[in-house]
């Protein structure tokens, strides 16, 4: 950011009319890191797991996602957030179900790209890499007053928070957050837990299998 020189040292150079010279020396090794991934893409692959699978069943599963992210651009996600991940240590993309068209019932799978992985606001307490013990998490996106009004219609835009707890909060944050000429719009998920209790039979296959006892 240009900002590797210290006040004082820049201070004097300035005052010596010296130039401050920034030379980013990362760029180069990031864009190597970023082109090896796009030489040689991971990709999710289905393999038979033991003596009851089905190998072409595998081959069936592998080319159906291959399909996916093929029709839904998930290629472009991917590596998207590929290149958030080298740049910044985060990197994020979604897998979303939509309509296959508006007059169809039936849905499609796509994998969608998260341009701005830092709108994505995991659960604090997530202890695994892939944030999949997160409790909850946020997707939100700033969007224009007008486009909230034609998307949203009659809802409400958000009223503002009291003065008293405005007083209250940190001044970099309401600065992201409170604006006149957008409305920021969160997508929340929350993960649920439910206790229940197993009981194992025996199936008709002669192994035994845990079925909840609540059935």
């Amino acid at each position: 950011a240009g900002d590797q020189w210290d006040s004082i040292t820049k201070a004097k150079r300035t005052t010596d009319h010296r130039p401050c010279l920034v030379i980013n020396l990362m760029e180069e090794k990031l864009n190597q890191v970023k082109g090896e991934q796009r030489m040689n893409k991971a990709r999710a692959t289905v393999i038979p797991y033991d003596d009851d699978a089905d190998p072409e069943t595998a081959e069936v599963f592998d080319g159906h996602i291959r399909a996916i992210m093929n029709n839904s651009g998930g290629n472009i996600a991917v590596d998207n957030a590929f290149d958030s991940m080298v740049d910044c240590g985060r990197g994020a993309f979604r897998v979303i179900t939509e309509r296959e068209d508006p007059y169809s019932m039936d849905q499609v799978i796509k994998v969608q790209w998260i341009q701005n992985v830092f709108s994505v606001k995991w659960d604090p307490g997530a202890q695994e890499y892939d944030k999949q013990d997160g409790r909850y998490f946020f997707i939100y996106q700033d969007i224009l007053l007008d486009d909230y009004k034609e998307e949203f219609g009659d809802m409400t835009p958000p009223t503002p928070m009291p003065s008293d707890y405005v007083s209250t909060l940190p001044q970099d944050l309401l600065t992201d957050w409170k604006k006149t000429d957008s409305v920021r719009v969160a997508e929340y998920f929350e993960r649920t837990t439910e206790k229940f209790t197993l009981a194992m039979i025996e199936g008709p296959d002669g192994r035994p299998k845990g079925i909840d006892k609540k059935d």
